[in-house]
């Protein structure tokens, strides 16, 4: 009696255990996607989104610009993108072009993924500059201000 009455009291505590677990786990998901549906709505305020064909584009067109590459559902470029926007307005640069690879990828993955390595993006977030249609520089998102604004001076001279 003793040992079923042990094995009893044991399955309810694992079973509160594992229930507590997935009610934090159903929470962390909540916010991760509130999280991602506000770097959705702030990216539109001062960048421009533009497809893997409009990025092709650029690179045959031989356009001298910066692009942001990255996704609102990864952690770094949730953290990262407020202190590109600030950086941006400090800098008085309006409007950024914008390669979200999360969209990319619903439309062609293997386009966006032969992009990125021709880009030689390995990580997001990643700004890429481009001069006269190439990859003259690539910076990778940082937490450092001062990293940002040094990498964004040298590209606009």
């Amino acid at each position: 009696m003793k040992k079923r009455t042990a094995i009893l009291i044991f399955t309810c505590l694992m079973l509160g255990l594992l229930a507590a677990c997935g009610a934090g786990n159903s929470k962390t998901t909540g916010d991760s996607d509130t999280k991602e549906e506000k770097t959705k709505q702030e990216a539109k305020s001062f960048l421009r989104t533009i497809s893997t064909d409009d990025f092709k584009s650029k690179l045959a067109d031989g356009k001298t610009e910066i692009i942001y590459v990255g996704r609102p559902s990864c952690v770094d470029c949730q953290e990262f993108q407020p202190l590109l926007k600030q950086v941006l307005q400090e800098e008085k640069i309006t409007k950024l072009d914008y390669y979200n690879t999360d969209e990319a990828s619903k439309k062609n993955r293997k386009a966006m993924i032969a992009m990125l390595k021709k880009m030689k993006v390995d990580s997001v977030p990643t700004l890429v500059a481009l001069k006269a249609g190439k990859v003259e520089s690539v910076f990778l998102g940082n937490d450092k201000k001062t990293d940002l604004k040094n990498w964004l001076s040298q590209q606009m001279n």
